[in-house]
This record gives C-alpha cells, sequence and structure tokens, in this order.
C-alpha cells in the first residue's frame, strides 16, 4: 500500500479528514491537506470513470441547480455522471473543513475560504458583464488562496491549536 512521508498509509489521511468532517477547528498539515486533495482528484476520476462505464452520465443543462448559468448563454458542455455529482456533494463540506484547518495551520483565518467561494455563488445571479468580472476576481483569489495552502505551518503551537506535527495521526 502507498505510505506518506511519515510511513503512514496515505488512506488514513483521507479517512481523519472525513472523520473530521464538520471540525472547522485545530490545524491540519500541509500533508493531510495535499494527500486528502489527491486522493479526492483520483476519487472523482473513479467516479466519472464509473459513470462513463454504467452510461450514467448527463449533460449539466438537465440539472435544475445550473439553470441560472444557462440562461446566461451557451449551456456548458459539461457530462457528469450521478456518482460523481453525488460524491462532490458528498465531499464538498469535509473539504472545506480541512481547507480551514489548513488556513490555521498558517495563522490564517478560515474566512478567506468564504472570500473564495462568495463571489462562484453571485455568478448563476449576475449579469452577463458583471460574470467575468467576478471569474477574474475569483481567479486571483484562489492564487492567493493556493499561496497560503501551500505554506509551511506555524512550528509550535499557535491560537488556533497545537502544531499537527506534534501529534499523532
Amino acid at each position: 500500500m502507498f505510505k506518506s512521508s511519515q510511513g503512514d498509509i496515505l488512506m488514513n489521511w483521507y479517512i481523519k479528514v472525513i472523520k473530521n468532517y464538520v471540525n472547522f477547528k485545530g490545524r491540519a498539515r500541509r500533508e493531510e491537506f495535499w494527500l486528502f486533495v489527491l486522493l479526492n482528484c483520483v476519487f472523482l476520476f473513479l467516479a466519472s470513470s464509473l459513470d462513463s462505464i454504467l452510461d450514467a452520465t448527463t449533460q449539466i443543462n438537465h440539472i435544475p441547480l445550473f439553470a441560472p448559468i444557462i440562461q446566461l448563454g451557451n449551456p456548458p458542455e459539461i457530462a457528469h455522471g450521478w456518482i460523481y455529482i453525488l460524491y462532490s456533494y458528498f465531499i464538498i463540506i469535509p473539504n472545506w473543513t480541512v481547507m480551514v484547518r489548513r488556513l490555521h495551520d498558517t495563522e490564517h483565518s478560515g474566512v478567506w475560504v468564504l472570500v473564495v467561494i462568495l463571489p462562484s455563488l453571485l455568478v448563476p445571479f449576475a449579469k452577463l458583464e458583471i460574470v467575468n468580472v467576478l471569474l477574474i476576481i475569483m481567479f486571483f483569489l484562489s492564487i492567493f488562496l493556493f499561496i497560503m495552502l501551500c505554506k509551511e505551518g506555524t512550528t509550535g503551537e499557535n491560537k488556533y491549536g497545537p502544531d499537527p506535527k506534534t501529534t499523532a495521526v
């Protein structure tokens, strides 16, 4: 089985995030966060592949949630299956919580996750001219967030909790 730099099985990091799916407190190491992201990408690929094998894909423009986006012009040519969509909905909160804990490790507030997410919530309701501005804002905020997520965590205890490198997985 694949192991991390500490000798832990990679799946343990993923399971740790899932078990803490509503825990916005504390800190998450870079290893915990990025291994979760890696495994999440693998599972999304597997879900998409399974959807293709089962011929369970649907055009995104047939999903009522995306109706406001479709009214902006050409509907997106994205086909995802129900397995992919359900997994995506299942994993969104654990993804946000581990991201907040990762930001805490670098002594940043978890509010930065909301700063990046909020403009995306406005896109379906905005006029086409404003959508382009929102997309540009989201692009630069995402780069900023990515840099914060890549930074090394604070050594020792900080205001968000003890150093996760000194505690066991």
